[in-house]
């Protein structure tokens, strides 16, 4: 497997970026815990020896990388060159990033970009309208809210310029020029509960550690459990709710370690964001925690790649984000010819059909992605791939 170079996980970045800028947020203060028994499985019942059984679970997911990329669609014809793309984000690594990715999809298009900058914790509204005003062809943004940004949406809607919006999980609406990219949080619910609820074979008793002042990861966390609930009734999925707070000052290892040793049934712990892991590995390993429990987390970066290496970590599901640009310039190449997007695009709940996935288990390949700083880059040749659809070269 050829490996390119610098990615970044979607999933992972959107809350990074969130818990730096303050977007997308709801009110929450304090840690807390609840907890469920799952109860009326479908088709799950116990042994003849009373061990539970995994006939009823659904199938374990990919756990090698996949080799082609979701959309499969041509386009109707090549698309024109000299589009203009302006895009607003703010100055951190990931979304800087993200414009690496589009900056090499717009060069292979005959397309350019024009950045539009603002600090972290700095109000996105201003660049957007500057963005808007240099009349570009589209506007991609980075994890925006339109609800905060009513005025700069309503113009950009006037101007007839689209909208693609990476990381807010609304809906999209096409009839204003709108399009949310991003991933359904009950991809990632179904990728990380039914790889937990096979390893497990069907007797996972698991710990959800999540941050739920993001939505977003609220309803990640209620799609996780009512999938553990609806297959699996011999298992039990309590939560630990952590706080922006308890993350800055370091706080989530200890957390996590007082909550298991008051709760010595829990075998899976499961982290809903990457950048949350940080310092749960050593922590467990010093109070000898680690060997009890099977740790894994939605996403990876380089840190958790190395510990999955080490065999700390497993089953984490994962995204192709080196391509995130090259999807987004999808959406507006197909626009671009005057494509119906209905069929790539779910308009009713999270938008385009975005980057592929699977889930890392292997120490090897692993070891393979600690070279990476953010994780699996993608299928091999995906930009070749996207080229082929948008007739480049033919």
């Amino acid at each position: 497997m050829r490996l390119r170079r610098l990615a970044l996980i979607a999933f992972a970045a959107l809350c990074a970026a969130a818990i730096v800028a303050g977007c997308g947020s709801s009110s929450s203060s304090s840690s807390s815990t609840s907890s469920s028994n799952s109860g009326g499985g479908e088709a799950s019942t116990e042994g003849s020896s009373g061990a539970p059984s995994t006939a009823g679970l659904p199938p374990m997911p990919p756990t090698s990388p996949v080799e082609t990329i979701r959309q499969t669609t041509p386009l109707t014809k090549k698309p024109p060159t000299g589009v203009t793309v302006a895009t607003v984000i703010p100055t951190t690594p990931q979304a800087t990033y993200y414009v690496e990715t589009l900056e090499e999809a717009a060069a292979a298009l005959g397309w350019s970009i024009k950045t539009y900058t603002y600090e972290p914790e700095g109000d996105p509204g201003p660049p957007l309208m500057q963005a808007i005003n240099s009349n570009p062809d589209y506007v991609w943004a980075y994890a925006l809210v339109p609800e905060s940004l009513k005025t700069q949406f309503a113009a950009a809607e006037k101007a007839g310029i689209p909208v693609l919006n990476e990381g807010n999980p609304g809906p999209s609406d096409p009839a204003k020029g709108y399009y949310s990219l991003n991933r359904s949080p009950s991809e990632y619910a179904t990728a990380g509960a039914d790889w937990v609820m096979n390893d497990a074979k069907g007797d996972a008793h698991v710990l959800m550690v999540n941050l739920p002042v993001y939505p977003y990861l609220q309803e990640f966390s209620a799609m996780f459990e009512e999938r553990v609930n609806k297959y699996c009734p011999e298992c039990t999925y309590e939560v630990l709710n952590v706080t922006i707070e308890d993350f800055s000052s370091g706080q989530i290892p200890t957390k996590i370690t007082s909550f298991l040793q008051a709760h010595p049934d829990i075998n899976y712990v499961y982290i809903a964001n990457t950048d949350l892991v940080q310092g749960v590995v050593p922590a467990l390993r010093s109070t000898g925690l680690l060997e009890h429990i099977t740790l894994t987390a939605t996403g990876t970066n380089k840190a958790v790649a190395q510990a999955i290496g080490e065999g700390y970590m497993r089953g984490n599901p994962i995204t192709a984000s080196a391509a995130i640009g090259w999807q987004a310039l999808d959406v507006a190449a197909r626009l671009s010819v005057g494509m119906d997007l209905s069929k790539v695009i779910n308009t009713k709940t999270f938008a385009y059909s975005p980057v592929e996935s699977w889930n890392l288990v292997e120490e090897e390949l692993a070891k393979e992605l600690e070279q990476y700083e953010y994780g699996w880059p993608g299928p091999e040749n995906f930009q070749e791939q996207y080229e082929a659809l948008w007739q480049i070269g033919s």
